[in-house]
């Protein structure tokens, strides 16, 4: 299956990067799912989980306050004040 990278970032650490199958978040206008060869946009993210699933099949949440999400090039990139 084809993977694409993933960077989620807070304003203390770097909170998850690596590669991964597919994300679904919550976005300004409602939920987004992620998958390889997604087109390039910028969005507001909403409180809440992102769920993602990693290149080896294991499923992860993580939950942010908000934030931006960029997809670019298949590497999308989540920045957020906090994340849990």
């Amino acid at each position: 299956m084809r993977t694409f990278f993933l960077n989620i970032i807070s304003l203390e650490k770097r909170i998850y990067f690596g590669f991964v199958q597919k994300i679904q978040v919550t976005g300004f206008y409602g939920n987004l799912e992620i998958f390889p060869r997604h087109v390039s946009f910028l969005t507001l993210v909403k409180s809440g989980k992102v769920f993602f699933v990693q290149k080896n099949g294991d499923k992860k949440y993580i939950y942010l306050t908000g934030g931006i999400l960029e997809v670019y090039n298949d590497v999308v990139t989540i920045l957020s004040e906090v994340s849990i």
